[in-house]
């Protein structure tokens, strides 16, 4: 079965809407307590993984194998940065802070794991869709 290039598009464009409170968080975490080797390597998967997810776009109506693997390993990248923050916030937050903490993010007001969870599921989606399969595609 054959998934039609629009559907991975749509789905592109929630991924990457997805992402961006990822890259929210990794630039507001850097912007408040400076940035260490840990924080750059975020820093780089979470730029890199949207800029990459961008690549979705190309994948969809290309048959080019480079295209697809872009957008599955920048996928990959952007579902580990939502499941490290989810993990950390589940286990290493304060007491005070209860797990249904709201965030804003524009005019959306969720819990701080719904944020994660989306992210994480979308960008899984997002890595299966566009993980080349042994069909015939072009190397380069």
């Amino acid at each position: 079965m054959r998934l039609r290039p629009m559907l991975l598009v749509s789905w592109t464009i929630l991924s990457i809407a997805c992402s961006f409170p990822i890259l929210a968080m990794v630039l507001g975490a850097a912007a408040w307590g400076g940035v260490n080797i840990a924080l750059g390597i975020y820093l780089f998967l979470a730029t890199g993984g949207i800029v990459g997810l961008l690549a979705g776009f190309f994948a969809a109506f290309s048959r080019k194998v480079l295209f697809a693997w872009v957008t599955c390993a920048s996928a990959i990248a952007v579902a580990g940065l939502s499941a490290i923050f989810a993990g950390a916030f589940l286990f290493d937050r304060d007491g005070s802070v209860p797990l249904n903490d709201p965030i804003s993010f524009g005019s959306v007001h969720a819990p701080i794991l719904v944020f994660y969870s989306l992210a994480l599921v979308c960008s899984c989606v997002e890595a299966l869709l566009y993980f080349p399969k042994a069909r015939k595609m072009q190397a380069l």
